[in-house]
């Protein structure tokens, strides 16, 4: 958990170096303006700080999307998963419930028996089924994966920190090399 503060750290560092720079751009801007409000010489400049500002609302509109900035806030809860192989499962992949987006993966962890511990951060406001199972999934031939929690039908639902129950598949490369590699 020590390497999520330093990624958090770093995370706010950057946010805070562009929302500095953001309002400086600004500020200046509107010095610019409100000096020369009358007589705008050099239009082309207040168009330009208008764009950069445009633009950088759009960006860090789209890093708060794609970042873990919920989890920071709240609104979503831990739950943990051991595999014996994670293929291409990185931080930040994507939680899948019967095919919806529920969650990310938070952290990624080799134990010493050599299995895989992932913690995936899922949205509070959905409610996993206790006897769910997790399965990694091939999103394409390209290699990108996913987490994929098949529901299941219990009424008592995980809660923060339980383990969910894991099936191990084999990856679509796998599968391939098979097929293509096989001596029968």
């Amino acid at each position: 958990m020590n390497q999520n503060k330093k990624q958090y750290k770093f995370f706010f560092h950057y946010v805070l170096d562009f929302i500095l720079f953001i309002y400086r751009s600004l500020h200046n801007f509107l010095k610019y303006v409100g000096k020369n409000f009358s007589r705008v010489e050099q239009p082309i400049e207040a168009l330009i700080g208008i764009i950069i500002l445009i633009i950088s609302i759009i960006f860090l509109f789209i890093l708060f999307q794609k970042s873990k900035f919920y989890s920071i806030i709240g609104g979503a809860y831990e739950i943990t998963s051991v595999f014996n192989n994670v293929n291409s499962i990185t931080i930040g992949t994507d939680v899948l419930l019967n095919g919806v987006k529920v969650g990310i993966i938070e952290d990624i962890e080799l134990q010493d028996n050599y299995d895989v511990r992932i913690d995936l951060l899922i949205n509070d406001s959905i409610e996993i089924p206790i006897d769910s199972i997790a399965t990694i999934s091939s999103m394409n031939i390209i290699g990108s994966a996913s987490i994929t929690i098949l529901s299941g039908v219990s009424q008592q639902i995980m809660v923060e920190n339980d383990e969910i129950e894991t099936k191990s598949t084999e990856s679509l490369e796998t599968l391939i090399r098979k097929t293509l590699f096989s001596t029968e």
